[in-house]
């Protein structure tokens, strides 16, 4: 991996030093920058596009929404509990007990 050169935000007076040769060699070789470096190379002159993140709606916003959907007055309905739909198997379908097995102790 070679270094092209350094992002460093806390510097006033340079926080950004690319080496553009060298940049511009490895995105003709097929070098396929990330979101983050396309957006500094574009701060030197590049013209990179830069993918931009679809972001989920926060969770908060997401039950505004469905809160926002009910209708005023509206009651909830009751839930039914659940109820089983087969019997529970008997001793007779499973099967006879095994016969529990004795260990007789060492001599």
């Amino acid at each position: 991996m070679e270094a092209l050169g350094y992002y460093r935000p806390a510097e006033a007076d340079q926080p950004l030093s690319v080496d553009k040769e060298r940049a511009q060699y490895w995105l003709a070789q097929g070098a396929r920058p990330s979101r983050t470096v396309a957006r500094l190379l574009n701060r030197v002159g590049f013209n990179l596009p830069v993918e931009e993140r679809h972001r989920a709606p926060k969770k908060l916003e997401q039950l505004a929404e469905a809160a926002a959907e009910v209708p005023t007055g509206a009651k909830a309905e009751p839930v039914p509990e659940p109820t089983a739909t087969e019997p529970a198997p008997s001793e007779e379908s499973i099967g006879p007990t095994p016969a529990p097995i004795e260990l007789e102790p060492e001599s």
